[in-house]
């Protein structure tokens, strides 16, 4: 939140992580891999990346964010986690400490593969570790702190991946930390949890939908290149500033024509709806596994649309309906009609007396709306009127 706070510390010029990058990722970053580091960039910021399976999340936002944090700040105490010992060591340990192991040049590295953690020759420990109780969570704070005789301010950085279904818990305590920079990262699970609630889906997709040239314009390039502000999906008041889902069309590794038959022949033999193939496709997050489900997916996604009015109706039968009851103690009574899915006609509010005036009311004012010629109670034709009403 810079414009609140616009003295906390910040990268020293040349040391943004948008300027590292090609020192800790092999490859130059997409896109969206960019802005995500522009935010995260931020004093206190909270940045949630959903991220489709392959997208290369791992080994490019990681990677280049702890690294840049650990060399731009000395001292810094970095913390990376994965849910497990064996993922936070094959996927993120491993790599880093490849890295550091070919940077060479001025920058020097102290690597424990016991306790896997990496110490810079600056004073910075990036320390790689799974947590199965929520009390082991490291409890370290940011502040100004003595760093080789000299006071500096010393930020403590996490990096949180495969966040979905991860103990709630964990994230509180994390929270309970206040880091000055907190990426989190995941792939599409189901739909709950602080991650899921995090990345918010049905709010992003909303204002994601009211942009004309579609979700490729998050990944637009801005004038100042290491500021986030400007960005649709930055959102400087909120808990989390920055979120963002990937899909598959965002990342050009996997829309090249090997990629997209392998992911073709998979879509074929599970289902286009198969909660596997939404997630690998368009990072979408499952209720439940649709065979457990008295509605499937997309019967909950249609609902959903409905009831914002983004539906449209299905021609059908006509059917009206109502409720009479209450004279005795005036309550209101209620009529309704529908052509096919639509609801063309509600009214809940009727000041008649008895039973013959109340169903008269309701056949002028039903006739009225549908142009209809009928005989009343009485045995009169009536062509109602708009007036009848």
């Amino acid at each position: 939140m810079t414009d609140a706070a616009p003295d906390l510390p910040r990268f020293p010029l040349g040391c943004h992580p948008l300027d590292q990058a090609h020192y800790w990722c092999p490859k130059p970053l997409y896109p969206w891999a960019k802005n995500a580091m522009r935010a995260v960039a931020e004093p206190f910021s909270r940045v949630a990346m959903a991220c489709v399976n392959e997208s290369g999340k791992t080994f490019s936002l990681g990677p280049t964010y702890i690294m840049s944090v650990a060399t731009a700040f000395p001292g810094a105490r970095c913390f990376c986690m994965s849910r497990t010992v064996s993922q936070t060591r094959d996927q993120m340990f491993e790599p880093m400490r490849l890295l550091v192991d070919a940077i060479g040049g001025d920058w020097s590295y102290t690597i424990s593969t016991h306790d896997m953690k990496i110490s810079h020759s600056n004073g910075s420990v990036i320390k790689f570790y799974s947590p199965s109780d929520p009390d082991n969570v490291e409890g370290y704070h940011s502040g100004p702190k003595m760093v080789n005789g000299e006071l500096r301010w010393i930020p403590v950085a996490y990096w949180t991946d495969e966040d979905k279904g991860r103990d709630d818990e964990i994230f509180y305590r994390i929270l309970r930390i206040n880091p000055y920079f907190w990426l989190s990262t995941s792939s599409a699970g189901k739909a709950q949890g602080f991650f899921f609630n995090a990345i918010n889906p049905d709010s992003l997709n909303q204002i994601t939908a009211k942009e004309e040239s579609g979700p490729q314009f998050l990944d637009a390039h801005y004038p100042d290149a290491t500021s986030p502000v400007g960005m649709k999906n930055y959102f400087p008041d909120k808990a989390w500033q920055y979120r963002d889902m990937v899909s598959r069309d965002r990342c050009p590794h996997l829309i090249t024509p090997d990629a997209i038959a392998r992911f073709k022949a998979e879509e074929e033999h599970l289902g286009k709806n198969h909660p596997t193939v939404r997630a690998k496709r368009d990072c979408t997050f499952s209720v439940a596994d649709d065979q457990n489900l008295i509605f499937e997916q997309k019967h909950i996604e249609a609902m959903i649309r409905a009831m914002r009015g983004q539906n449209t109706p299905v021609a059908g039968d006509v059917r009206f309906s109502a409720d009479v009851g209450g004279e005795a103690t005036g309550d209101d009574s209620v009529v309704m009609g529908r052509v096919g899915s639509e609801i063309v006609f509600i009214r809940d509010h009727w000041t008649s007396i008895n039973e013959i005036d109340r169903a008269d009311e309701w056949c002028i004012a039903l006739g009225t709306h549908l142009a209809l010629v009928y005989p009343d109670l009485y045995g009169r034709n009536r062509r109602p009127t708009k007036e009848a009403i």
